[in-house]
């Protein structure tokens, strides 16, 4: 049976620079998952980094993006600075409810997500915490189609983007 999907939240999303180095961590991550799960029913995954910002709001601090942390299976870097909870949580076909504290989503590594972190910890110099100056909000819409076992297919959009940058301390 095949299943059909829409999701449309507020998201939180870094600056070019700062996008490419988490785009590059989810690259290692996915593929230190799928050497160690080389039969999953489901990807790691098909989204760009993003944080879920319903109902969330930047504290009056800089925002620091935390070092890559197991949270329900999924891999995230946890956000310091920014207030709020993003609410009832989407559950894309397959997979747990996206976390809620607000943190960049990499990917999901299920009963793995230890391990695959742990590797990733002793193989890459990547991973630290950095602060971030300048950001954007915008609308994030995912339509999933899934059949269970043989397909998951996903298209993203992003819509316009809404420029911040921290104050300066």
């Amino acid at each position: 049976m095949t299943e059909n999907c829409t999701y449309n939240f507020k998201s939180f999303f870094l600056h070019g620079n700062q996008t490419s180095g988490l785009e590059n961590e989810q690259r290692f991550l996915r593929r230190i998952f799928h050497r160690r799960k080389k039969n999953a029913d489901l990807p790691f995954n098909f989204l760009p980094p993003f944080c879920l910002f319903e109902n969330c709001r930047i504290s009056g601090e800089i925002p620091v993006i935390g070092v890559p942390e197991e949270k329900d299976g999924w891999i995230v870097r946890p956000i310091s600075g920014v207030e709020g909870q993003a609410g009832k949580l989407p559950a894309f076909p397959g997979y747990p409810p996206l976390p809620g504290p607000p943190c960049f989503i990499l990917g999901y590594a299920g009963d793995a997500a230890g391990q695959v972190i742990g590797e990733f910890r002793g193989h890459c110099e990547d991973g630290q915490p950095f602060s971030i100056r300048i950001w954007y909000t915008a609308d994030l819409s995912v339509s999933v189609t899934w059949e269970h076992g043989s397909a998951y297919s996903v298209l993203y959009s992003i819509g316009p983007e809404k420029w911040h940058k921290a104050d300066r301390d």
